[in-house]
């Protein structure tokens, strides 16, 4: 988790049934506000923000005029209630792991607990393992779907590459997967 950088900028793709979108980033985690906020430039849509902010028991509020986008754009597609709840679980986990990012910062002492690859951390349970130079966070949201976190190119420190997925694990899908979010970090700050 040290390597995982969520005070950065670089350049993004989201991709999910509602399309692709390519952006430029700035991404801020506070310690102080339990929050992590992403200003995003869209080529020609201007400037969007997301926040995640969760609480001591780690729900977590999603908010700004890319989230909106994003549901108003899902909202036309069919499937559209299971493509919400999948972007609302896939937001939580990223809001997990900058929770837990900005805990080991705070603690170092922390406990991570692991038995073999299950590793629990902060009331939550995850997999846990290293596939060559890619380095991976795993959680089930289901029979069909599990959340992922792949760190790849750690040549400066940090990740310069992170990517957070909605994958599909049936063995007979072979289409795209639902959500995507893969951020290319030119720099990454401490956190503030």
């Amino acid at each position: 988790m040290n390597k995982v950088c969520l005070s950065s900028e670089g350049k993004g793709r989201l991709q999910s049934k509602a399309g692709k979108h390519l952006f430029r980033f700035e991404a801020e985690l506070d310690s102080n506000a339990q929050s992590w906020q992403m200003a995003l430039q869209l080529p020609l849509h201007g400037e969007r923000m997301m926040s995640l902010t969760w609480d001591h028991l780690g729900v977590t509020k999603i908010k700004g005029s890319f989230y909106a986008q994003v549901i108003n754009a899902l909202n036309k597609e069919k499937n559209s209630k299971e493509q919400k709840l999948l972007l609302r679980r896939f937001l939580s986990f990223l809001a997990y792991v900058a929770k837990l990012k900005k805990e080991l910062i705070q603690n170092p002492a922390m406990k991570i607990t692991c038995s073999g690859n299950s590793c629990v951390a902060s009331g939550e349970s995850f997999i846990w393992y290293q596939s060559g130079s890619q380095k991976l966070i795993k959680q089930k949201i289901n029979d069909r779907f599990d959340l992922v976190l792949k760190g790849i190119s750690d040549v400066s420190g940090y990740f310069q590459k992170l990517s957070f997925i909605v994958e599909n694990t049936r063995e007979s899908f072979s289409g795209p997967n639902p959500l995507e979010l893969h951020l290319f970090l030119a720099s990454c700050d401490s956190i503030k």
